[in-house]
């Protein structure tokens, strides 16, 4: 059975738009959030045009409420696209279709995606001493760390940032920029793979729609 707000297996109608605007349009595979009420979800795009299939992490609670927002990061920052959902009990509500209602809008441009993220950090410096501390913040091209001395302004250092137990390690070369005060360091990524720049930016993504009111 279907379920629907627009009635069941209604189609996308004259009304509605495919994701597109100023974020492009969304990709097969790229991950996106939709939040239900005050939770939110992660998923991925199963499929997209006038419609988006959005494949869930997870079982999603039942009953779905018939309207959610979609989220997602695109060039230039965090979107998100109010819609009306539809769901099949046969899927256990893995696979939910989001119908957008209006054109995507910019929810936080790109250059202030950053959010206040906690995770071990490993600095290793040039004569091979490591230093383990945790960040303070993270952002896409930066980090402030939770260690000052013996660390120089202008200094190269190794990063391995260890996002959680589940996630591969990230490995990025970064330079000491800044002393915000003492005890804390700010660094800008020299070198770092598309792969672990998407999961970086997935972490702090997720981190930036909790903080707005979202709950995982």
């Amino acid at each position: 059975m279907i379920y629907s707000s627009t009635g069941a297996g209604a189609g996308a109608g004259a009304g509605a738009r495919a994701i597109t605007g100023r974020s492009g349009e969304l990709a097969t595979g790229q991950r996106v959030s939709i939040l239900l009420d005050e939770r939110l979800l992660g998923g991925a795009v199963n499929s997209c045009g006038e419609r988006v299939v959005v494949e869930l992490n997870r079982a999603a609670p039942m009953p779905l409420p018939l309207r959610g927002t979609l989220q997602y990061l695109s060039q230039q920052g965090i979107m998100r696209n109010h819609g009306s959902l539809e769901w099949s009990e046969l899927e256990l509500a893995r696979l939910v279709t989001f119908t957008p209602r209006c054109a995507a809008q910019l929810l936080l441009c790109r250059e202030r995606l950053r959010a206040e993220v906690v995770i071990p950090v490993d600095v290793e410096r040039e004569d091979g001493s490591v230093l383990r501390t945790a960040s303070i913040d993270l952002s896409e091209t930066g980090a402030l760390l939770g260690v000052g001395a013996p660390l120089e302004l202008g200094e190269t250092v190794t990063l391995r940032l260890q996002l959680s137990r589940f996630e591969p390690v990230v490995v990025t070369s970064a330079v000491v920029v800044r002393f915000s005060a003492p005890g804390f360091a700010a660094v800008h990524y020299v070198e770092i793979d598309a792969g672990s720049l998407d999961r970086l930016c997935w972490l702090i993504f997720h981190h930036v729609l909790s903080a707005r009111g979202g709950r995982h």
